[in-house]
């Protein structure tokens, strides 16, 4: 057996044990509330959600609401309203419960892209236990997160256990590989994980537009890491294709190892594997290798024509232009239903918002301490902005250069900053929906797994077992170090007062924090505590609108009509039509 595999009975020993510390890292939520931070327009006061009818759900997927079109992510909470009454507790213990789910689902994928079962189990580890992940477990919103990384991942498994029956294989005698347009092919396995494959995809949109990357991952996928088939290193129908396209005639490898019994050992731990087994894909870091057991001289092939060099792209990717179509329908969604919602901005500040996002981002990786639920952004022009942020575009465009460099070396570590790069540009400032902020953790949720998998490949270029046994324990005692915060980060949901406070601690001033904890004391019906976070928003921002009549609402709240009527009358000098002033204006008393 590969030395780099584990046994069956220990893989899956090793994964409950995996699934037991992260579901203790995150048991805090069972026990957390609502924080009021987009909940009750999401969820607790969404009338769908309420209306359990058909008409409802015939308005989930036709209709979007609040700039996102999520109608499965509706479904699930209308479900869950229907079976008990929107429990916070029950519904973060379902979350978790798609967390833990995900988390396998990322083991699988990456044990099917590398063949490397421990690889799978570190990066899996460090996927699940991280503490940016918290924000999407702990927020009741960030379900829909949850449940489109969960249906992104299935995809992604499936399509590539569908790669590894039918795209990665060796080429064995004077015939081509069979056609990868076989979705009308219901019996042939892979063609099943395909379809698979697609649904899933489609589940994911729905519950959340930006899973439309999944194409291009998969792309990045094939046409990067697999470049040779198993063990006797015969090149793959990708490898051949990309070899007679780009390379001189003359410069391809295409001569493979003679033929070898089933079984017969050719070195220490390595044995062919009988004719009847799957063909087991190894990882991308051996691609290159040499085969030990050619005699001869590997021979220059004639590069085809382009007739054959058309029908080889075409067979290669019939499946994913699928997929594409399905991706661009759900990315031309959900630009329409965010357009509403997208402001204005100069495109140089995208710029430096977006980059200095992303060193945020890998820098939470590295050292999760600080988290918030709220990042601000600087106030002005983006010429007022600091240093760090006109630095960002090329640190980030180096540290690009230098993941690009070592794809000869260890191309799984490229791949997966590609995956995290890819997977974050939907959700990075250039793109800006809502309101103004830098970044945020649920961003990462998808974007995650492709870090993990880059810090666990690292184990692959250690010089000697004793190396790599050493990376990945050190990768095992630091994941549950992120337990540790994890565990901590989660305490800090448990409600709008622990986790508004938590980020005024780290931004002392924050406007925005102060605002969302004066509407959640409004909620809580609690006037005088949301007074004074108002007025603390309007010492910085005295002319923030939603400020001063949260401000009014509170004094209404209170009975202090004398102060609601002269800041009513303020109010609607400068919005006289403004829905909500109007309702205040009725419920004041006639006279003083």
């Amino acid at each position: 057996m590969n030395d780099r595999r584990l046994s069956d009975a220990r893989w899956v020993l090793a994964w409950a044990g995996v699934v037991g510390v992260i579901a203790i890292a995150f048991r805090p939520v069972m026990d957390n509330g609502f924080t009021h931070l987009d909940e009750a327009d999401m969820i607790l006061e969404q009338p769908w959600v309420q209306d359990w009818s058909w008409d409802s759900i015939r308005r989930m997927f036709t209709a979007s609401w609040q700039y996102t079109y999520s109608p499965l992510a509706f479904l699930a909470w209308a479900l869950q309203k229907r079976w008990f009454d929107l429990d916070p507790g029950w519904l973060h213990t379902v979350t978790l419960g798609l967390h833990l789910t995900t988390t396998l689902l990322v083991g699988l994928w990456i044990a099917a892209l590398t063949d490397d079962r421990r690889l799978a189990l570190a990066a899996g580890l460090v996927f699940g236990l991280h503490p940016l992940q918290v924000e999407s477990v702990a927020w009741a919103t960030g379900q829909r997160t949850v449940l489109s990384g969960l249906l992104f991942f299935a995809a992604l498994a499936a399509q590539t256990w569908a790669d590894r029956r039918s795209l990665i294989r060796p080429v064995e005698g004077p015939n081509p590989p069979v056609s990868r347009g076989c979705l009308g092919q219901f019996r042939n396995p892979a063609c099943f994980l395909q379809w698979l494959s697609l649904l899933c995809l489609i589940g994911a949109i729905l519950a959340k537009g930006t899973a439309f990357v999944f194409p291009v991952i998969v792309l990045l996928q094939r046409l990067f890491l697999y470049r040779t088939s198993f063990l006797d290193h015969k090149p793959s129908p990708a490898s051949t294709l990309i070899a007679t396209t780009f390379l001189p005639t003359g410069e391809t490898e295409t001569t493979a190892a003679p033929p070898r019994a089933p079984g017969a050992v050719d070195e220490p731990g390595r044995t062919e594997p009988p004719a009847d087994r799957p063909a087991q894909l190894p990882h991308p870091a051996h691609a290159s290798r040499p085969d030990r057991t050619a005699d001869a001289p590997p021979a220059p092939a004639p590069r085809p024509g382009w007739r054959e060099l058309a029908r080889r792209w075409a067979d290669l990717g019939v499946d994913l232009a699928w997929a594409a179509v399905i991706s661009l329908i759900g990315a031309g969604v959900a630009w329409l239903a965010a357009a509403p919602q997208m402001p204005a901005v100069p495109t140089l500040e995208r710029v430096l918002v977006a980059a200095r996002g992303v060193l945020f981002q890998l820098g939470s990786f590295v050292w999760p301490v600080g988290l918030s639920c709220l990042y601000p952004i600087p106030e002005g022009p983006a010429d007022t902005f600091p240093w760090s942020y006109w630095l960002a575009p090329a640190l980030v465009a180096g540290l690009a250069w230098c993941a690009w460099q070592t794809r000869q070396r260890d191309p799984l570590f490229t791949f997966g900053a590609m995956f995290f790069a890819v997977a974050l540009a939907p959700l990075s400032q250039l793109v800006r929906v809502g309101m103004p902020i830098l970044t945020s953790d649920h961003f990462m949720y998808v974007p995650l797994a492709g870090l993990a998998l880059a810090a666990a490949s690292i184990y692959l270029t250690m010089p000697g077992p004793s190396a790599r046994s050493a990376w990945l324990a050190g990768m095992v005692l630091l994941s549950l170090g992120l337990g540790l915060l994890t565990y901590r980060q989660c305490e800090v949901w448990q409600s709008a007062h622990t986790l508004f406070g938590h980020t005024l601690q780290l931004y002392p001033g924050l406007s925005l924090a102060h605002h969302q904890l004066g509407v959640a004391l409004l909620r809580e019906e609690r006037w005088d505590e949301a007074v004074v976070q108002f007025d603390a928003v309007l010492q910085s921002r005295p002319d923030d609108l939603d400020a001063r009549i949260g401000r009014a609402t509170a004094r209404v709240g209170a009975r202090d009509w004398a102060a609601a009527r002269a800041e009513l009358a303020q109010i609607l000098a400068r919005a006289p039509d403004h829905p909500a002033v109007r309702a205040l204006a009725r419920v004041l008393p006639s006279s003083p």
